[in-house]
């Protein structure tokens, strides 16, 4: 499966990926938080426009995960952001 994410270095937040990618009512976004920070996770139209705000918080360091409800949702290329004081990552995922 070819990866959107953005290319990370040792020590930076990373998107592991999802499951399944493609979905259909829900998928698990899994991502790596290397000390605790401030993250805002967010679903995008693949052209950026803002579909939900999915998680706004503090995330403890390590690996964590996120499920992400796509039922409501048509069809389509979505993004998933990470937003840190450092810099965001974003991956693609494709609801059926």
């Amino acid at each position: 499966m070819p990866s959107d994410q953005n290319l990370t270095s040792p020590g930076s937040i990373s998107i592991e990926g999802f499951y399944p990618n493609p979905f259909n009512s829900s998928a698990v976004v899994s991502f790596f938080v290397p000390t605790v920070t401030e993250l805002a996770i967010s679903l995008l139209s693949v052209d950026g426009k803002l579909i939900s705000q999915l998680h706004s918080g503090t995330y403890q360091a390590g690996a964590h995960s996120l499920l992400l409800e796509g039922g409501n949702l048509a069809a389509g290329v979505y993004v998933i952001k990470i937003e840190s004081d450092s810099g965001s990552h974003t991956q693609k995922l494709i609801i059926n």
